[in-house]
């Protein structure tokens, strides 16, 4: 599924409201059953304006889909993207936000069941690391899994970012995971820029940034790929998901290697063990657990 600007329609039958968004009176004015107004009261005119808009598309969405408004300004779009989930309409739909001052693009990711099948593979992938001995109960304990956390305070040159991120955050560190996961439909470059938010912006605690995309297919096919990059531009080869490629051909590759070191703030792992110790997730659980997750909605993975 591709990203769309604010002139196209989102869906095939998109509603009207889609090509002209509510008027903040006539948003106030609307009949939303689920809950009283709840408006921001300490954004400015002009934030608020962004804010209603941006509201309306996420609770009134059809199905996954991608929306980004461009050229919004740090002290509009940080503001924005900070508080649009207080209202529990909008957290209800478990969009993904995100706003990046360098390109000044205020995004919004709506859940998916593709998606939902990398959450499921990293958190069962927790019980793999206990039984394989790569973490103790102790250190997993110590090891923090976040899916979808509001993130800011970045570092420059992104002290304006927001993103609703997920990743493994050490007890000693609350700040950024250490390994960051980022999965949507919108176009590759986009992720990647995403993924510069993480490896800069979260400097030096993010050492590494999973990067998976998704095309959701017209006749309920979805096909996917990812990469692994790390701090000092260490990019892994790109992997295909689905459609299965053949063993021994390019992107066929069968796990994607973790180490130790990937998991603590700038390498530093607890005295006594190697920072070079391998985790090896299986990228055919992952294919599993994506394939469950998206039968839920009639979908099913892409074939050659």
């Amino acid at each position: 599924m591709s990203s769309v600007s604010e002139n196209e329609s989102q869906t095939d039958q998109a509603p009207a409201h889609l090509t002209a968004p509510l008027t903040i009176e006539e948003f106030s004015e609307a009949d939303y059953e689920s809950e009283p107004d709840q408006s921001p009261t300490h954004l400015t005119p002009e934030q608020l304006e962004l804010w209603f808009e941006l509201t309306d598309w996420i609770i009134n969405a059809q199905g996954p889909t991608y929306h980004e408004k461009l050229g919004i300004p740090p002290e509009v779009g940080f503001e924005v993207a900070k508080t649009l989930c207080d209202k529990g309409d909008v957290e209800a739909r478990n969009p993904t936000v995100e706003y990046n001052p360098i390109v000044h693009r205020l995004s919004i990711r709506m859940c998916s069941n593709a998606r939902a099948g990398l959450s499921s593979w990293v958190i069962n992938g927790q019980f793999d690391a206990v039984r394989s001995g790569f973490f103790t109960m102790d250190e997993l304990r110590d090891t923090m899994l976040m899916l979808n956390a509001g993130i800011y305070r970045f570092s420059a040159p992104y002290e304006k970012a927001y993103k609703d991120g997920g990743g493994y955050f050490p007890s000693n560190n609350f700040r950024f995971p250490c390994i960051a996961f980022e999965s949507g439909h919108e176009p590759w470059a986009n992720l990647l820029e995403v993924k510069d938010i993480w490896l800069q912006g979260g400097a030096p605690y993010v050492n590494a940034v999973l990067v998976v995309q998704w095309d959701e297919r017209d006749n309920g096919e979805v096909a996917g790929s990812l990469e692994l990059h790390r701090r000092n531009g260490i990019v892994g080869s790109r992997i295909q998901v689905f459609p299965v490629p053949e063993p021994g051909t390019p992107h066929a590759a069968q796990f994607v290697t973790f180490y130790r070191r990937d998991f603590y703030p700038e390498g530093k792992v607890p005295d006594g063990r190697n920072p070079d110790d391998v985790w090896n997730w299986e990228l055919d659980e992952f294919r599993r657990y994506a394939t469950m997750t998206m039968g839920i909605t009639n979908l099913r993975p892409a074939e050659a």
